[in-house]
């Protein structure tokens, strides 16, 4: 986020990811919208959001849930500690 120009173009994906496309119906939710939680760690560092589905990248990794992302709501916020 230092990076202006970074700055600008995660806040585009992100107005992307929670937009209704278009052409799509306006009165229906965005079917490719993506829902995060706000996730505060203990520790008292920075936030992040948590995804509401697991993306499954772990099973690459042979299925070990111990490799999950650490925004994998997989994860309980003790396991994320």
């Amino acid at each position: 986020m230092d990076i202006p120009e970074k700055a600008f173009q995660i806040d585009r994906q992100w107005k992307r990811l929670l937009e209704v496309p278009a052409g799509c119906d306006r009165t229906k939710k965005n079917p490719l919208a993506m829902e995060f939680r706000l996730y505060h760690p203990s520790d008292g560092s920075s936030p992040y959001y948590i995804r509401k589905h697991c993306c499954l990248a772990y099973i690459v990794r042979g299925g070990d849930k111990s490799r999950v992302c650490d925004s994998c709501p997989l994860l309980s916020d003790d396991e994320r500690d």
